[in-house]
């Protein structure tokens, strides 16, 4: 809470809910800042930066994975800017339209906000889209739901030669295929429909998961920012320079330092105790 597990501000908080409630409080945890996943949440907040790689992410509605941009986020010298609202896309480096719950409502909200037609203008002024699952699909020609597995058929945006059919049964696997910047990526695939790419895409990565045109890319992939050597390539095509680091290192380093300041507060150590007491009892 606004508190941040401050004694100092807190005061005598921890005898009044005792008074109230009679129960203890064991310890204070405080706050500390951190980069763990959020999943569908969006924290950061911010205009575009002088001197930054400045990418814009489409929160519309239904957007989903939003943990996946993480690595982006937290890199020095890349500025993610969540976006709801229409505005210019012409001054980004990069946008991108995340997975959707809903792909079709999606479409419609980009349609209703009038970021469809800056979408248009960005790719026309050779802007890098990257659309992942959802957003791959609603950046394609056309979406069929045969099944009615998310309210009928609806024309995408155009933006990439792809046709994309639902079906009821969903796609969840792990996968390692080639991309076309080089190597190898590791991810994950958690969706409804099969794509199908025209004659004017390219291959992007392998095994019938992603593709681009021009300087447009869909991709059904997840979790591809965390592969460090693609994540250095996507930005240094976008003009930044630097380190990157290994994304599941720095997961981990947090989850210690999670765990440092849990044992430091005397939490685990109250919960342990109580854990054992109980286990005595008759």
């Amino acid at each position: 809470n606004r508190f941040r597990g401050d004694p100092k501000l807190l005061g005598n908080a921890s005898d009044w809910l005792e008074d109230r409630t009679g129960v203890p409080t064991v310890a204070l945890v405080p706050y500390m800042r951190h980069c763990l996943p959020e999943e569908d949440a969006l924290h950061h907040r911010g205009r575009p930066q002088r001197g930054a790689v400045n990418i814009a992410l489409l929160a519309y509605p239904w957007a989903s994975n939003l943990d996946e941009f993480d690595p982006l986020v937290y890199t020095d010298g890349v500025h993610v800017v969540p976006l709801r609202e229409r505005e210019s896309l012409l001054e980004y480096n990069a946008v991108l339209l995340p997975g959707s719950k809903n792909t079709v409502a999606s479409l419609e909200y980009l349609r209703e906000t009038g970021l469809d037609q800056e979408l248009m203008r960005a790719a026309q002024a050779g802007v890098l889209l990257l659309g992942i699952c959802g957003g791959m699909q609603l950046l394609g020609k056309v979406i069929r739901d045969p099944d009615d597995v998310e309210g009928g058929h609806a024309q995408g945006l155009g933006l990439l030669d792809v046709e994309t059919e639902f079906t009821i049964a969903k796609q969840t696997r792990q996968v390692q295929v080639e991309c076309a910047i080089g190597g190898t990526v590791q991810g994950y695939e958690i969706h409804h429909g099969q794509t199908e790419a025209g004659s004017q895409c390219e291959v992007y990565l392998s095994d019938n998961l992603g593709w681009r045109q021009g300087s447009v890319i869909g991709i059904y992939m997840h979790g591809i920012a965390e592969n460090s050597a693609w994540r250095a390539a996507f930005l240094r095509h976008l003009g930044w320079s630097g380190e990157v680091s290994e994304w599941r290192e720095t997961i981990d380093s947090e989850l210690d330092r999670a765990a440092k300041l849990v044992e430091d507060s005397e939490l685990l150590a109250a919960v342990l105790d109580r854990s054992h007491g109980d286990s005595q009892s008759p």
